[in-house]
């Protein structure tokens, strides 16, 4: 445990990182699932993972990455006719409109 002692309070006694790591408790470990967008990480939810990875009680059993979705090219309309044609028939377009 470490004490720290504001300036103008009486001293606050706050847990080291370690405590929370650490579980006596004889259960099997928690199989945790972590939903990711790419490998590439924040250091903020690095440092939760490696807090996961150092525990006792918790693993990291499961990676799912998002997958891209691809987009389809829609043709550019060439005349100006065409264009209010097409923002009027578009199916996207009309689905927007309705709300």
């Amino acid at each position: 445990m470490t004490t720290v002692k504001p300036p103008n309070a009486t001293s606050v006694t706050r847990p080291t990182k370690d405590y929370f790591r650490v579980s006596n408790a004889d259960r099997p470990p928690l199989r945790i699932g972590i939903l990711l967008d790419s490998p590439k990480l924040s250091a903020s939810f690095a440092r939760i993972i490696e807090g996961i990875q150092e525990s006792n009680f918790a693993r990291i059993e499961l990676l799912v990455y998002r997958k891209k979705t691809a987009q389809i090219p829609q043709p550019q309309p060439k005349s100006r006719l065409g264009a209010i044609k097409y923002r009027l028939l578009s199916p996207t377009l009309a689905e927007a409109r309705a709300l």
